[in-house]
């Protein structure tokens, strides 16, 4: 596989996520003002639920995608049927015990996590049991995504993504301006979900013999070989859910709504941000799958080094400046905000860089069939995510509950890069000289932002503070000599297929 696949496949996943994160800057200023601090906190409560429900996957998206790339670079179309046809079945049983589950426990439900809420308890119902059809129903059809991603053809995919997100930002700001409150908001969501569903399957047909998956035999074998490794993968999209969501379910339980909303946006900001770097990683996965078919040890190592390099360099100024500069990123944002919002966002944001450098090895873990690994540090730090959380939401209050999560996901992180550094036969010292130049560079850019004349203009100090932070930090990474003639080689393709990208669509415009 050419590094340059991988580079472009970086790209379209990064641009499809800035324009997901667009609009979801967008949208969140234009919900809690149309909703509520309790409508909002509603919506809040049923993407936690939403997100447990996600863990139905058990780990097979990124199962499909490992073999689907395994099987096709050994051209065995056979085996990829079975895979994909197994795929669906279990998809297809696991939705039902889902959606079965949560109607059984409707009651409860809404009367335990929505006691509070001002929002009449039918309309509670309609959105989270909505939501959940859509979930559903996107989940069993993922295999027509996630076989593309197989095949090295993100491109497809991101660009189902952009039109998903198009369709479904529009939809639901006008749904919220409209005064169709959440109910509309759930319609927007299912219209834009029909609209993707057709487009991938359009996809899929074009790229996969239907008449192989239909033709496909698949035994009890088959379904249980593809859970054995699908398993521990699932423990870690548990692991996931329960640092993004958990704390939320417990500040309804114990406190109230205004709490989950600060939490809500606070650690929203933080997960859309970090996703930025680490959607460019994704490649890795069915890369690390052909290096290792092909028995290329050493192009692992390389693979795993140059990819956490270009991970420091897009994480630490993104990352550094918004927890730097976290005050005037709120107000400028969404302006007078609950000043719960500003701590959890920063104290969220240490835990989380050390866990975006675990992306590299989660993706090469998986991808060379090692997911025991990132199986046994999430087990880590989600054990230690709910007892710290309920223990110190008793002693500290709602910062008890952030600190729970943060002492878990931070563990965590840490026991993975022990680990996978011992299965790649990787030095920790190689890992620390990446960081300590990066490190360095984001304090010189700092430092000198402290030393402009401040304006009482949010908008603008903030472009200010950022703009010398990031020229400083870029300029100070090259005189300390931090990137190589590969490096620099890199850089000129990546900027060579962007460019290309943009003619491509400029040329097709005309």
């Amino acid at each position: 596989m050419s590094s340059l696949v991988i580079v472009k496949n970086a790209v379209f996943n990064v641009l499809a996520f800035l324009l997901n994160l667009t609009v979801n800057i967008v949208l969140i200023p234009v919900m809690l003002e149309h909703l509520g601090v309790g409508g909002f906190g509603v919506w809040a409560l049923v993407r936690a639920f939403v997100g447990y429900a996600a863990l139905g996957d058990l780990g097979l998206t990124s199962a499909v995608t490992k073999y689907v790339a395994e099987f096709s670079a050994m051209n065995r179309v056979d085996e990829t049927g079975k895979v994909l046809k197994s795929a669906f079945v279990l998809y297809l049983m696991i939705m039902l015990v889902v959606l079965v589950t949560a109607f059984l426990l409707k009651g409860p439900i809404i009367n335990v996590f929505f006691a509070g809420a001002d929002v009449p308890s039918d309309e509670i119902a309609f959105v989270l049991y909505g939501l959940l059809i859509i979930f559903a129903v996107n989940t069993m059809f993922s295999i027509v995504p996630n076989a593309l991603n197989g095949l090295q053809r993100m491109d497809l995919t991101n660009s189902v993504i952009a039109v998903h997100t198009m369709i479904n930002g529009v939809g639901m700001y006008t749904a919220v301006t409209g005064g169709w409150g959440l109910r509309g908001i759930v319609w927007a969501n299912a219209i834009a979900a029909a609209v993707g569903l057709v487009m991938n399957v359009f996809l899929f047909l074009r790229h996969f013999p239907l008449a192989a998956i239909v033709k496909a035999k698949i035994a009890l074998s088959d379904l249980r070989s593809l859970f054995a490794f699908s398993k521990n993968v699932f423990v870690v999209s548990l692991s996931g859910a329960v640092h993004q969501h958990f704390d939320k379910l417990l500040l309804s339980s114990f406190l109230n709504l205004r709490t989950v909303a600060a939490y809500e946006v606070g650690s929203r900001v933080v997960q859309q941000v970090r996703q930025i770097p680490v959607l460019m990683l994704t490649p890795l996965l069915p890369a690390a799958s052909e290096f290792q078919a092909q028995g290329q040890t050493e192009r692992l190592k390389e693979l795993y080094l140059r990819s956490l390099k270009y991970l420091v360099v897009l994480s630490v100024p993104m990352l550094g400046c918004l927890g730097l500069y976290a005050p005037d990123v709120i107000e400028v944002w969404i302006g007078s905000a609950d000043p719960l919002i500003v701590p959890t966002l920063q104290i969220l944001l240490v835990s989380n860089f050390i866990n975006v450098l675990t992306g590299p090895g989660f993706f090469i873990a998986i991808g060379i069939g090692s997911a025991r690994i990132p199986m046994r540090s999430a087990l880590v730090g989600l054990s230690l995510n709910v007892v710290l959380s309920v223990v110190l939401l008793q002693w500290l209050g709602y910062f008890g509950a952030v600190l729970g999560s943060f002492g878990g996901l931070l563990m965590g992180s840490l026991f993975f890069l022990f680990m996978i550094h011992r299965r790649l036969a990787i030095r920790w010292r190689s890992t620390i000289r990446l960081l300590v130049r990066p490190l360095v560079a984001l304090a010189v850019g700092y430092g000198l932002s402290l030393l402009v004349v401040p304006t009482n203009h949010p908008f603008m100090r903030l472009s200010i503070e950022v703009s010398i932070t990031v020229t400083s930090f870029v300029l100070a990474l090259l005189l300390l000599r931090y990137f190589d003639d590969f490096d620099r080689n890199t850089f000129r393709r990546i900027w060579g297929s962007i460019w290309g990208l943009f003619s491509f669509i400029r040329t097709g415009s005309q």
